[in-house]
């Protein structure tokens, strides 16, 4: 089973249908296609110029879709790049973000692309960021 498809099951398990949007491709700081490099667990995908795939990525500023009230981020050390992209919506609409951060990046620097918001550790390197005004 592909990532979508697991994603749409446990959508549907949650009853979610209808609030979730899934789409299959990648988010990013600028539009292209690039690698993506499948591991072990589906849950640890990843852009990677050792890919084994090829992946659409977008930029979530110039995507057509509704205004979000949450992100949630879990793009394994991609995570500056998915907040450039997402600027302006994060500037205008301030959803909470729900944030996983990898390793060579820190949380620190995914604040400094979150300004006005304020970070509570959930575990480890989940992190919930809300807007302070």
């Amino acid at each position: 089973m592909g990532n979508v498809e697991w994603l749409s099951r446990h959508v549907a398990i949650n009853r979610f249908e209808g609030r979730v949007m899934i789409e299959p491709y990648a988010l990013g700081r600028t539009a292209g296609e690039s690698y993506f490099r499948h591991e072990v667990s589906r849950m640890e995908g990843r852009l990677d110029l050792a890919g084994d795939s090829i992946a659409t990525v977008h930029v979530a500023d110039d995507l057509e879709l509704p205004l979000p009230d949450v992100i949630k981020i879990d793009v394994e050390g991609a995570e500056l790049d998915v907040l450039a992209g997402a600027a302006k919506i994060i500037q205008s609409r301030r959803p909470v973000v729900f944030l996983e951060v990898h390793a060579p990046i820190t949380v620190a620097d995914c604040m400094d692309a979150l300004p006005r918001y304020q970070t509570r550790r959930l575990d480890g390197t989940r992190f919930v960021c809300h807007p302070v005004d």
